[in-house]
């Protein structure tokens, strides 16, 4: 891990948003769950903007 470069690994670590917003929406029936998977894939696209530069 200490070689590779340090976009991917923010990308894969910033990946949990996902996670979290099905969790979210799965477990604790959280409303709102399209805007809140829409907001997260956005996040998701720019820091895979950022990875691959």
């Amino acid at each position: 891990m200490k070689t590779e470069n340090l976009s991917y690994i923010v990308t894969l670590r910033q990946s949990r948003f996902f996670f979290a917003v099905f969790i979210g929406w799965f477990v604790f029936r959280e409303p709102n769950f399209r805007l809140r998977l829409l907001l997260a894939s956005v996040t998701i696209f720019g820091l895979y903007l950022t990875a691959t530069g």
